[in-house]
């Protein structure tokens, strides 16, 4: 934390006027607590003669032991009688960090208040709670001059409830960024992030194919009696269906992870060997669906390379980029790599970005910035997270990486997982983006299967708990 200091003085601009609206809700939680005073925390100076302090919470995602903090400023017995308030602080700052911290105050002072905005996205407060054994006191939206805010309180913890209970040394090789929701909540459980496999009761990586080389990550951890999962690499419909007859399983996997309870009904489709647990999204915050807007600026995101000399991919971004420029509307596309190595080409009315993988926060704002998405695999998946209005391709097939070999048992479930609105099922780009627009219905379905709910540390805590 910054230092810690109190300040005076309202404002009237629209964001004093939230800051002012935060105050007064922090107030009257601590009146309703009985709290004797109120200490307040945000990213960012709030000014107020009426807070018996404030302070203000940088960006280090590292979380600090606020309650001790709080104990050496204003003294312990003083503490267990103030509110302490946090605002904006889940919506920017890594939520693991905030829950731990929040978790260090509950049972030593009064009453801990989570003020957010409607906008703040990202893990549930509560959820991020619950292993910590804190449970919500009171949970309500309040109506203010500023808009509408989410206010809630903890004020105790379980008698029986630890700090931290079975905790597990956990490697988790992260890549290009998959991983990091993952990791925030494996800590924000209790969980330690070891640096080598071999010292960790639970190793996890994205995927098991040989050819990649990070088995030996597993097999150091299950050599030494730990256990091996994968998390989910990516969020296509398809993504367990690499392994029907196109990959072989790791025979010594505890279990896979997965995002939605879609997954788990393909693996169960075709065979999978391995138990496949469902623990939420974790790929970016999940908006609700926005629909039948005007559709002017469309963002493409072509498959990227390498593509192990298929030329299968680079044929099918060129299609999907003629079939934008001919439905006259404003396009930008979003390529890895150089623009010609995508299958695509210079054109006026076409505005190219780079973008890198792993970028999730730059991805989620192209994605926000656009009325309507044209991808395929995970970036697809993140625009309908997203809400966004998006059409795909081969949502109902799945390619061996290096051959145009198909999942064995594809027709099994091939209506399954195919989404609404796919270029590989004929129309033109124009035709699918307008339906694609004007629905709801089926998007909400195929979100459900595949998408699902937001990342659940209880859940992912039960299903590496072996």
């Amino acid at each position: 934390m910054s230092d810690l200091h109190t300040t005076a003085g309202p404002g009237l601009t629209p964001e004093a006027l939230w800051h002012r609206a935060s105050v007064d809700i922090a107030l009257e939680e601590a009146h309703l607590a009985g709290a004797a005073r109120t200490f307040l925390i945000a990213p960012y100076p709030v000014e107020s003669s009426e807070l018996a302090g404030a302070a203000v919470r940088d960006l280090d995602p590292r979380p600090s032991d606020l309650g001790d903090d709080l104990a050496g400023l204003l003294g312990t017995r003083a503490l267990s009688t103030t509110c302490v308030a946090l605002v904006d602080c889940f919506a920017q700052t890594p939520a693991h960090a905030i829950a731990h911290e929040i978790a260090t105050l509950v049972g030593r002072c009064a009453v801990v208040v989570v003020v957010e905005r409607p906008a703040a996205h990202g893990p549930e407060p509560i959820s991020l709670l619950a292993p910590f054994g804190i449970v919500a006191t009171r949970d309500v939206a309040i109506d203010t001059p500023a808009g509408r805010s989410r206010v809630m309180a903890f004020s105790d913890r379980g008698a029986s409830a630890p700090l931290v209970a079975g905790a597990l040394d956990v490697f988790l090789m992260d890549w290009h960024g998959k991983a990091r929701t993952i990791a925030d909540a494996l800590a924000a459980a209790g969980h330690r992030l070891v640096g080598h496999p071999s010292i960790a009761d639970v190793a996890m990586i994205n995927n098991d194919y040989p050819g990649l080389g990070r088995l030996p990550y597993l097999d150091a951890c299950v050599d030494n009696g730990g256990r091996a999962y994968l998390y989910p690499d990516g969020a296509a419909s398809t993504l367990m269906a690499a392994w029907d007859g196109l990959y072989v399983p790791y025979e010594r996997l505890s279990g896979v992870l997965a995002c939605a309870p879609g997954h788990v009904e393909v693996a169960r489709r075709y065979g999978y060997p391995h138990p496949v647990h469902v623990v939420g999204w974790g790929m970016c915050g999940l908006r609700d669906r926005r629909a039948g807007g005007p559709l002017r600026r469309v963002l493409l995101a072509p498959e990227h390379p390498p593509y192990h000399g298929n030329p299968r991919p680079p044929v099918q971004n060129a299609e999907a980029l003629r079939g934008l420029l001919d439905a006259g509307v404003e396009v930008t596309v979003r390529v890895i790599g150089d623009i010609a190595e995508n299958g695509l080409w210079e054109d006026p009315r076409v505005t190219y970005v780079h973008g890198e993988t792993g970028h999730f926060d730059e991805m989620i704002a192209q994605i926000d910035a656009h009325d309507a998405v044209l991808a395929t695999s995970t970036f697809a998946c993140l625009a309908v997270a997203r809400g966004v209005t998006t059409v795909m391709w081969n949502t109902d097939v799945q390619y061996h990486h290096e051959t145009n070999a198909v999942a064995a048992h594809i027709d099994d479930y091939r209506d399954y997982v195919r989404y609404p609105f796919d270029l590989s099922s004929g129309g033109t780009v124009a035709d699918l983006l307008e339906a694609a627009n004007a629905d709801e219905e089926g998007v909400a379905q195929w979100r459900a299967r595949f998408v699902g709910d937001p990342l659940d540390p209880v859940a992912l805590t039960a299903a590496i708990g072996g």
